[in-house]
């Protein structure tokens, strides 16, 4: 059985995973997203959209309660140019599926740029 921590094989630690976490996640969270940025990273629209979200400030953080309802991930609109978007990708949802979930959610905060 594969650790936890373990990167996808033949996937490089992506540079500067750590920009997309939000200030208050946790070990293991993070963790989760730096295996996903990883993966992401090893595609060019992946590595797209992992560059864009570091320059342009997007954060991820895990969340898993009633207000995600059934969601696996959502979005925030920032409220001005000034703002960066912030995804929520729900905690208790498999790393397969949230893999999908950060990518089509980091399409939507390059779409809301």
């Amino acid at each position: 059985m594969k650790s936890p921590d373990t990167q996808p094989p033949g996937a490089p630690e992506y540079p500067g995973a750590f920009f997309l976490a939000g200030s208050r996640m946790s070990k293991s969270d993070a963790n989760r997203l730096r295996r996903f940025c990883a993966t992401l990273a090893l595609l060019p629209e992946g590595r797209e959209l992992l560059d864009f979200a570091r320059t342009e400030g997007v954060t991820v953080e895990f969340r898993a309660d009633s207000k995600m309802g059934g969601d696996l991930g959502e979005t925030s609109r920032p409220a001005s140019p000034e703002e960066s978007c912030v995804v929520t990708l729900n905690r208790t949802a498999a790393d397969g599926c949230l893999l999908i979930v950060l990518a089509h959610e980091l399409r939507h905060a390059q779409q809301f740029h």
